[in-house]
């Protein structure tokens, strides 16, 4: 009797842990979504050359637990960091896990992109190994490992029509329509497997 009113508490109580959770997720998809910009000098290492750099990091609202996310950053000697796609809620964060390897031989890309009082953080670090997982987006001098940019450089995208129309927010799109698609498979099959004799 004790387990049957146990499962009957945990029946009424996931409801409303899913919507606190909910909740958070919009709250977090409020307080991040805007455009982030820093402006700087970039230049050689050897300082023969120096140009006006921009990192820019993107995070648009794609539904209630999600956010399209892109980053374009400089480093030293002209190298980049590129970098978009569908991020999920998940533990007051937001986290892309790239759909496929995009190399043998290299981890899963995952990013992680939350927020301090301060700052907006990106990070691709693996906490099981400490390992960066995102370098195959970056050149040799740039990494997507602990990136912060000011909160208050944040601000309103105004060019959101043109934004949902780039090739990488359609791409980023179809990707995470094609993963949810293949879950809900994999679940059906699964089920059936299940439930089959």
């Amino acid at each position: 009797m004790k387990i049957f009113r146990f499962f009957i508490l945990i029946c009424l109580l996931l409801p409303i842990l899913s919507e606190a959770g909910d909740m958070r997720a919009a709250t977090l998809i409020n307080d991040l979504k805007g455009v982030y910009k820093y402006r700087f000098m970039g230049g050689t290492y050897n300082g023969s050359e120096t140009w006006q750099a921009e990192d820019i990091v993107e995070i648009v609202p794609f539904d209630d637990s999600h956010i399209y996310v892109r980053a374009s950053l400089e480093f030293g000697n002209g190298h980049l960091c590129g970098i978009w796609g569908i991020a999920e809620y998940e533990n007051d964060a937001f986290i892309y896990h790239e759909p496929e390897k995009l190399r043998q031989g290299d981890p899963s890309c995952t990013l992680k992109i939350y927020a301090t009082k301060n700052e907006l953080v990106l990070t691709d670090i693996d906490s099981t190994n400490e390992n960066s997982t995102c370098r195959m987006h970056c050149g040799s001098r740039g990494s997507l490992t602990n990136y912060t940019i000011a909160r208050n450089s944040k601000r309103k995208i105004r060019y959101l029509d043109r934004l949902k129309a780039s090739r990488q927010y359609l791409e980023a799109a179809d990707a995470f329509k094609e993963k949810q698609s293949l879950t809900l498979h994999s679940s059906g099959t699964a089920a059936k497997d299940a439930a089959a004799p």
